[in-house]
């Protein structure tokens, strides 16, 4: 029996551009990955060393300069806070997080909603620098887009905390999966949906809720979603 734990991806293998020269990239990742390593120089008081190689080890700015190859510096720069964003609270609902109850799933929803709507929230209360980053994020990534693109991304990561709370639980108690419902989980976790509005925002790509809804499309959907998923674990014993 083996039980399946997930991983970021290695990205030295996927966007190795030197045994794959013809893998393009956004022109702007250079740029975008100095400031992002000037921005990390500047939390040296806030995140430990092995946080830091953490996420730098993520790669974060070439898998946004990746996804989104034609975006311009500035949607290149909110594509990859919101990347931060979702670093942050997977840090966060890490599973020895949860069991100290760190991860509160309502306050991280009310964060969420509040700060991606510009509205006032106050983070501080908490005494962790994670959850105030975290409103910090909220507050850069989501603004910049339309209402249209903004529900379907904030109701995404909402989806997202959710499912990251349920596999909280999961892990402490030694669920037991199915291959469909494993599938039917990680569709959530490995939060493609929201990610999806954040493209279709920069490519501006307006589809109607009516389209979103329809069994083609969310086939096609869930589809892209499990390749993800599945390139995305590794077998436990």
């Amino acid at each position: 029996m083996h039980t399946v734990q997930y991983q970021l991806p290695n990205f030295d293998l996927l966007l190795d551009r030197q045994s794959r020269p013809n893998y393009k990239v956004n022109p702007h990742e250079p740029q975008l990955a100095r400031e992002f390593i000037a921005f990390l120089d500047k939390l040296q008081n806030i995140i430990s060393p092995f946080q830091r190689r953490e996420i730098e080890g993520a790669q974060l700015p070439l898998c946004a300069a990746a996804y989104a190859i034609d975006a311009d510096l500035q949607q290149l720069r909110v594509y990859l806070d919101y990347f931060v964003l979702l670093l942050l609270i997977e840090v966060m609902s890490d599973a020895s997080n949860a069991q100290a109850g760190m991860f509160d799933l309502k306050f991280m929803v009310d964060l969420l909603n509040a700060c991606a709507e510009g509205q006032p929230f106050d983070a501080s209360e908490r005494k962790d620098p994670l959850v105030e980053l975290t409103a910090r994020f909220a507050r850069k990534c989501f603004p910049p887009l339309p209402p249209f693109y903004r529900r379907d991304a904030i109701q995404g990561t909402i989806s997202y905390l959710q499912a990251a709370a349920q596999e909280d639980n999961d892990r402490t108690n030694s669920a037991s999966f199915t291959v469909d419902s494993y599938l039917a989980h990680r569709r959530n976790v490995v939060a493609i949906h929201p990610v999806i509005a954040f493209n279709r925002w920069m490519s501006q790509i307006s589809l109607s809720q009516e389209i979103l809804q329809t069994p083609a499309f969310k086939g096609l959907l869930e589809s892209t979603i499990d390749l993800i998923a599945l390139s995305n674990v590794y077998d436990c014993p």
